[in-house]
């Protein structure tokens, strides 16, 4: 009687035991199917193709890193990418001049800035001056004075601050550039009697610059869309203060 209960119980422990052992796999066969549902899904997801702006704005990021990290021969490497992808403008160009100039490569960059003034809807004379100045570190000054005068004559460049630079040193005894200086000096009146002018202020009066003789004036251009005109204004806030009291306007 006692060996057949002990058996009893074997065979009930046997019975309890692979039952709990079927358990437990079906548990662990859920659980990997469940793992293998999730990669299959993130596979899929991952194949599901980026649209060409969100491959831009990837490229474009991951060149930003790079430049972050002086590494500017393989962010050039990126730009040319986001060329292939999103075709040539003359911001991802100027951006590519950059950074050849940066690099030394300045055949590159005069073939780039060259190529950039082509596919310009706007011709800005900045382009010009970027060509100019690539041209300056060829050590070719007349074909830079020969852009700086397009730059001046027909895209009436006038940034005489820009031109009045260390790196504008070498032209300095040209006559051309010479000529192009006093002409932007003659046509932004640098030593001359301001022309005067009037304009409706926003409390409905009229400001007169010849009115404000005897005064020394400030007559500033800025727009309400130009973040670098709005970051200005504390600074000449500032200055206002400061010399009001001497006849300073604004």
């Amino acid at each position: 009687m006692t060996k057949f209960i002990s058996i009893s119980i074997i065979v009930f422990i046997c019975i309890v035991g692979f039952g709990c052992g079927s358990k437990t796999g079906e548990q662990d066969s859920a659980v990997t199917e469940k793992k293998n549902n999730a990669i299959k899904k993130s596979e899929k997801k991952m194949e599901k193709p980026i649209s060409k702006a969100e491959q831009v704005k990837i490229l474009v990021a991951k060149c930003k890193t790079l430049v972050k990290e002086k590494k500017l021969t393989e962010a050039i490497e990126v730009i040319d990418r986001i060329i292939n992808l999103n075709g040539e403008n003359r911001s991802i160009l100027g951006y590519k001049y950059d950074l050849l100039m940066q690099l030394n490569r300045y055949e590159d960059a005069l073939k780039i800035a060259l190529r950039r003034d082509e596919v310009a809807k706007r011709k800005s004379p900045w382009n010009c001056v970027s060509i100019a100045e690539a041209y300056l570190k060829l050590d070719q000054k007349e074909k830079a004075v020969d852009y700086l005068v397009i730059a001046v004559r027909d895209r009436q460049f006038n940034n005489l601050k820009h031109l009045s630079g260390e790196q504008y040193a070498p032209l300095k005894d040209i006559p051309r550039f010479q000529a192009l200086i006093a002409e932007i000096k003659d046509l932004i009146g640098i030593g001359k009697v301001a022309k005067d002018f009037t304009v409706s202020l926003v409390n409905g009066s009229e400001f007169k610059l010849s009115a404000q003789k005897g005064h020394v004036v400030l007559v500033d251009f800025w727009a309400t869309w130009c973040p670098p005109c709005r970051e200005e204004l504390p600074n000449i806030k500032k200055l206002y203060n400061m010399y009001k009291d001497k006849g300073f306007k604004i």
